[in-house]
């Protein structure tokens, strides 16, 4: 317990320093950090790379093992024609507050995934999809893993996958698709 809590105060010290500050969660043997940059939609940027970087070195010093983990975050999305009721039966259900944009759910203490309500484009029926946005050098791998346990509409689509201005272009998304 103590390394933990000199894990966590160095890194709140390192945060504080870049002024950038990340969540952090502490577990009974683990501690887990998440660096998203707020103002880009908690899209992961240079600045998070560079906060993560000094806090796997401050974990090095301590004698504990970092294990990063490829930049990766993820959505639920709905596809629907009552968009506004089922987000609002969404929101009711998880706890979770309308927005930040039109027509999607998110978890207030922002630990849970944002939920997506869009309409149809393709075919009437409702369907539901995961999008996993991943570092490049991963999404191969990614998609692969999903294929090997059976999931074969598993696919890794370049940006402009999801049509909310805020998001990055360019970046690798693992399109999962849970129903068809």
């Amino acid at each position: 317990m103590p390394a933990a809590l000199d894990l966590i105060a160095a890194v709140g010290a390192a945060a504080e320093q870049a002024d950038h500050h990340p969540d952090v969660d502490w577990r009974h043997r683990h501690v887990f950090v998440r660096t998203t940059t707020h103002a880009a939609g908690n899209q992961v940027t240079a600045r998070d790379t560079a906060l993560a970087t000094r806090i796997s070195a401050l974990a090095a010093e301590r004698g504990v093992a970092a294990v990063p983990v490829a930049a990766c975050s993820y959505e639920i999305g709905v596809d629907t024609v009552d968009l506004a009721a089922l987000a609002q039966t969404w929101a009711a259900a998880l706890g979770y507050r309308m927005g930040p944009q039109e027509n999607e759910v998110s978890d207030p203490p922002g630990r849970g995934p944002t939920v997506d309500f869009n309409a149809p484009t393709r075919r009437p029926l409702p369907r539901l999809h995961l999008d996993v946005r991943v570092a490049a050098e991963k999404a191969d791998q990614t998609v692969d893993r999903c294929r090997h346990i059976g999931w074969p509409h598993a696919r890794c689509v370049q940006r402009p996958l999801l049509r909310r201005r805020h998001r990055p272009r360019g970046q690798p998304v693992l399109h999962l698709q849970i129903a068809h």
